[in-house]
């Protein structure tokens, strides 16, 4: 075949391993980047190797487009654009599409321990914007009450659970972490316990809401982080936000540190007048600079606290 996969990502993260099975499989050519190497140089890459597929995470997508680098004659040369890793905005997919209506984007769900759950297809997207589509052959999930383990019903929130050949045998020489994060049923197959809450809508389309263990505990409420990042990168100069909890004294409260380009006086005001009161950040840190990411290409979250909390001391 003429396609040629780039992969920019390290062997130890599954996903780039996974480009050199892919290229096997589809017989075709892959071009692998040798660290170390600077993100914007990826379009020049593309087009000086004629690279036809490109698998990204959500945060270097968001990178080349703040800094101006997806131009049309890039986005021609590809055919399409993989990402995972975290959750790509729809507004982002929607910056890209405009660019070129002709690129295809895949967006997709998956773990380390049961690798690729759900694939949304380019061809889906429109009328199921903000989905990761759904499960792929060979994949079942359900989606249970964490209360009482009870599937809940189309629509209704819960923890996601994964069945199939794909899961993993269980964690290394710790078994009491792989009983946790996997249960028997009935018939004799395992399940297991992403952490991970989402709903399904009726024709079985799957939509990532937020993680168990990222709540924000105020007062009696537990309040989800991306919730509140959602609200703040909708407003008008938002390039990004990372909103995470910050102890002070005896109460949890929030703390959020915005990448802006350009800044304009009244922009904490209308951060205010967009989102609800009780997810209104109580410190906001605003940065010049793109969020740092990890080896992965995944936003480095333990980075970003650390400088919001330098300011803080």
């Amino acid at each position: 075949m003429d396609d040629c996969i780039l992969d920019c990502l390290p062997l130890s993260f599954d996903y780039g391993l996974y480009q050199l099975f892919i290229a096997a499989y589809a017989r075709c050519s892959l071009f692998f980047v040798e660290r170390p190497y600077h993100l914007l140089e990826i379009p020049q890459i593309v087009l000086k190797n004629k690279i036809t597929a490109f698998p990204a995470t959500p945060q270097w997508l968001l990178h080349l487009l703040n800094a101006g680098r997806i131009t049309p004659t890039f986005l021609r040369q590809l055919k399409y654009i993989s990402s995972t890793g975290d959750v790509l905005p729809v507004d982002v997919i929607d910056q890209y599409l405009n660019i070129n209506s002709n690129i295809k984007i895949y967006c997709m769900y998956g773990l380390t321990e049961c690798k690729r759950v759900s694939i949304l297809l380019p061809e889906e997207y429109n009328d199921h914007k903000g989905s990761v589509g759904k499960p792929i052959d060979g994949v079942s999930i359900r989606i249970v009450n964490q209360e009482n383990g009870d599937t809940v019903v189309s629509g209704e929130t819960g923890e996601l659970l994964v069945s199939g050949a794909t899961l993993m045998k269980g964690y290394y020489r710790d078994v009491d972490l792989t009983n946790r994060a996997y249960q028997m049923r009935e018939d004799g197959s395992r399940e297991l316990h992403t952490g991970d809450i989402f709903y399904q809508d009726e024709e079985g389309f799957l939509y990532f809401s937020h993680r168990t263990q990222q709540f924000i505990k105020v007062g009696d409420q537990r309040i989800s982080p991306r919730i509140i990042e959602e609200y703040i990168c909708a407003v008008e100069e938002v390039d990004d936000c990372a909103v995470f909890p910050y102890r002070k004294e005896s109460k949890e409260e929030i703390a959020c540190v915005i990448y802006c380009r350009n800044v304009s006086e009244d922009l904490y005001s209308r951060i205010k007048k967009r989102i609800p009161s009780r997810f209104i950040p109580d410190h906001i840190k605003l940065i010049g600079e793109p969020f740092p990411v990890t080896r992965n290409g995944k936003r480095n979250n333990k980075l970003i606290k650390n400088l919001f909390l330098a300011e803080m001391s």
